[in-house]
């Protein structure tokens, strides 16, 4: 910074992560990227109590990113799964540069 170089590129980079702190994805938009997460059924392993299962998602937050799964049994989310759910959303949205938390929650559940 004191030379002056390349302090264009840190500022279009600072900007481009606050954008993508405070963005809103459609719920569609999300739910399409799950539908493509859970086609590859992959990381996830199935348990005595079944296979996970995402019925639908919405994002509930922003800055961090916070999305909600609807599950059939959130314990069968386990943490290597959600990080292979978390790095694909990075891919399939544009959202790869800032923090994303991903809870779960039984489908079931009224509250």
């Amino acid at each position: 910074a004191t030379e002056a170089k390349n302090v264009q590129g840190v500022l279009d980079l600072a900007a481009e992560i606050f954008k993508q702190t405070v963005l809103w994805i459609p719920t569609a938009k999300l739910n399409k990227a799950f539908e493509a997460i859970k086609a590859e059924k992959t990381g996830a392993v199935k348990r005595k109590a079944g296979w996970p299962k995402i019925y639908y998602v919405t994002q509930i937050a922003v800055n961090p990113i916070t999305i909600l799964m609807f599950v059939n049994n959130p314990e069968l989310f386990e943490e290597n799964y959600r990080r292979f759910i978390i790095n694909r959303l990075r891919e399939l949205l544009p959202i790869d540069e800032v923090p994303i938390r991903l809870l779960a929650r039984s489908h079931r559940n009224s509250g």
